[in-house]
C-alpha cells in the first residue's frame, strides 16, 4: 500500500510537470489558439477512464458477491453434515473448520506471499474434507446421500476456483499502461490549452493533477481488493462470522460436563 500511495505522488508530480511543460510551449508557440486535436484528446481519454472504471467496480461487486456465494456453501455442506454418524461428521467438519479458521490468521510478509501460502492450505484441506465425506456417504451404503451430501461440497470447491481465477483477473497491464501514458498526453494538452486561454491559477493546475491521479489511484485500488483502500474485507465478514459459530472443536459431552465433585 504505502508504495502504491508513492507511486501515485511520483504521477501526479509527472502530470503537474507535464502540464507546466505545456504551457511553457504555448507561451513559445507561434499560433494563438489550442492544438485542434486537444478536444478528440480529452474526449477519448473520458471514454477510456469511464469504461475502465466501470469495470474495475463491477469486477469488484462480483469478487465481493463471490465471497457471499461462498459463505452460503459453506454453511449448506455444514449443515446436511448432520444427517452422517458423529464420527464420520467430525472427520469431514474438523479440515472445514481449519479451512475457515485461515480467515482469522494474521499477515505476515508480503499479502501476496502471505495469500498464496493460504490459498495452498485451504485447497488441502477441502480436499481432505472431500476425501473424507466420500468415504463417509460409502459407509452409509445410501446411495441418495451421495447428492445430497456431496452436491454442497463441490460447489464449496468450484467457489474457491473461481475465486482464485477471479483474484487474478485485474487490470491489464496493458490498459494500464495506456491510462498512464494517454493522462501524461493530456496533461501536456491541458497545459498547452489552458495557457492559450489565459494564464490558469494554481488552483486550477492543482485541481486538474489531483483529479486525475486520484481517479487513477481509485481504478487501480478497486483491482487490489485485499491491499489497497477499497477492501472486499466487509463482506469477508460472512466468512469470519461462520468461523466464529464453528471453530470449537466438536466435543463429547462427557468432555464439556463439569468434573463431579467427590
Amino acid at each position: 500500500m504505502p508504495n502504491l500511495l508513492l507511486t501515485n505522488l511520483l504521477f501526479i508530480i509527472g502530470l503537474y510537470a507535464l502540464l507546466e511543460l505545456g504551457g511553457w510551449l504555448a507561451r513559445n508557440a507561434s499560433s494563438s489558439d489550442a492544438p485542434p486535436a486537444s478536444g478528440v484528446v480529452f474526449a477519448v481519454f473520458g471514454l477510456i477512464i469511464a469504461f475502465t472504471f466501470t469495470t474495475s467496480a463491477q469486477r469488484f461487486d462480483e469478487r465481493r458477491e463471490l465471497i457471499v456465494h461462498h459463505a452460503n456453501a459453506f454453511g449448506t455442506a455444514w449443515d446436511r453434515l448432520d444427517i452422517l454418524p458423529e464420527e464420520d461428521r467430525e472427520a469431514v467438519r474438523a479440515p472445514m473448520r481449519e479451512w475457515i479458521g485461515l480467515i482469522d490468521r494474521p499477515v505476515q510478509g508480503p499479502i501476496q506471499e502471505h495469500l498464496v501460502a493460504i490459498e495452498s492450505e485451504a485447497l488441502s484441506l477441502q480436499q481432505e474434507a472431500w476425501d473424507n465425506a466420500v468415504a463417509a456417504v460409502k459407509r452409509t451404503d445410501q446411495p441418495a446421500l451421495t447428492v445430497f451430501i456431496l452436491a454442497p461440497l463441490n460447489e464449496w470447491s468450484d467457489l474457491t476456483t473461481l475465486r482464485r481465477t477471479r483474484g487474478d483477473v485485474g487490470l491489464p497491464p496493458m490498459v494500464l499502461g495506456t491510462l498512464i501514458g494517454l493522462s501524461l498526453l493530456v496533461a501536456l494538452v491541458a497545459g498547452y490549452a489552458m495557457t492559450k486561454r489565459g494564464n490558469p491559477l494554481l488552483l486550477h493546475k492543482l485541481a486538474f493533477t489531483i483529479a486525475i491521479g486520484i481517479l487513477l489511484h481509485v481504478i487501480v485500488d478497486l483491482n487490489a481488493p485485499r491491499e489497497g483502500l477499497i477492501r472486499v474485507d466487509r463482506a469477508d465478514r460472512i466468512l469470519f462470522e461462520l468461523y466464529e459459530q464453528n471453530k470449537i472443536p466438536a466435543e463429547s459431552a462427557e468432555a464439556k460436563a463439569p468434573p463431579d465433585a467427590d
